[in-house]
């Protein structure tokens, strides 16, 4: 019976290890890798980029790259060199990433890291390749990771790639994008400037890009807490996102709803140069967690966030006011009668 028991606490331990390891891994807020050249079969060195899922997500030892299936990798790891100088505008030098790769298995590059200490920055390192090319032409995906000490994943994101025949353009890692080279601009399609509880504001983002190269570019709406007429702090969560409304970016991006923070995301991989005028729609509800007479005002905004930079936002505000005439009355419930019967 001890026996029995010592066993199943042994298994239980071993369950709870496995289960805390891989519940573990999250995903970066933000991640993605730039080639110095996105020509086919050309030598191969670029940028990496992430920011971490939050500050306390793990403590990191190791970043390790997993680059597409039909890129050259060498397998000495003292052929993948890095650097932290030259970095893009408002990003953060990764901390204590190895001079040289640590280990080198099949398509995946591991280089040494220290604790990415802030869950606010992007960390970059730059690479080089020695004897490493690129695939063929064509749509290509990899992932990067950042690990424990022991190998357990901490946080974890796909990035794609496009590999051309003859890249005219070669877009250096080193320079972020100028935010005015992108189109953003939010408009609300619902009439009105105060508006009752209850009552559904339709709204959509234009936006496009004016750079002669693609880039991965992430497309941010967000809604604040009213503030109530005559208060100078926002305090009433008076909207609310009505499930569903939200339309795909392009390439079929989907969006990311979080209505904890009252944001919508959307993190399209590869957006085309030249490219603008696309538009996302999405619509947020009027609800009535307020029920005084003063208005309360509200924004909505949009942004885009490019590697490297971010846009001015593009907002509109409006106000809400309770409508005690729309508010549901309470219904009488059954009465009863009492009947005198009399007799004879």
């Amino acid at each position: 019976m001890k026996k029995t028991a010592a066993l199943l606490l042994l298994v239980s331990a071993i369950l709870f290890l496995f289960y805390t390891s891989v519940s573990q891994a999250l995903n970066f807020s933000n991640a993605y890798l730039r080639l110095d050249r996105t020509k086919a079969n050309t030598a191969l060195s670029g940028l990496v980029c992430a920011k971490p899922s939050s500050a306390g997500a793990g403590t990191e030892a190791k970043v390790a790259v997993t680059f597409p299936s039909d890129f050259t990798i060498s397998d000495t790891a003292s052929n993948w060199t890095t650097s932290t100088s030259n970095l893009p505008s408002g990003t953060t030098a990764w901390p204590g990433i190895g001079s040289t790769a640590s280990s080198v298995s099949s398509q995946t590059v591991t280089f040494s890291s220290s604790d990415l200490t802030s869950g606010s920055s992007t960390y970059c390192f730059s690479f080089t390749a020695a004897s490493s090319t690129t695939g063929s032409t064509g749509q290509k995906t990899g992932s990067i990771e950042t690990k424990t000490s022991g190998d357990s994943v901490i946080d974890e994101r796909e990035f794609a790639l496009t590999i051309v025949s003859n890249d005219q353009v070669t877009v250096s890692g080193t320079v972020p994008a100028d935010p005015a080279d992108f189109e953003n601009e939010l408009t609300i399609l619902t009439t009105g400037t105060t508006f009752p509880q209850d009552t559904e504001l339709d709204f959509r983002i234009t936006y496009g890009s004016n750079l002669s190269y693609a880039t991965s570019l992430t497309i941010v709406a967000e809604w604040s807490l009213g503030t109530i007429s005559g208060e100078s702090t926002p305090t009433v969560d008076i909207l609310d996102y009505v499930s569903g409304s939200a339309t795909d970016a392009y390439g079929s991006t989907s969006p990311v709803i979080d209505t904890v923070n009252r944001t919508i995301t959307w993190e399209i991989s590869s957006f085309p140069a030249n490219t603008t005028g696309e538009t996302v729609d999405f619509t947020l509800a009027t609800n009535d967690s307020y029920t005084s007479s003063p208005t309360v005002e509200f924004t909505v905004s949009s942004h885009l966030e490019p590697p490297g930079a971010t846009t001015t936002d593009s907002e509109v505000t409006r106000n809400y006011q309770y409508d005690s005439s729309a508010a549901p009355t309470s219904t009488p419930g059954p009465t009863s009668e009492l009947r005198l019967r009399t007799s004879y």
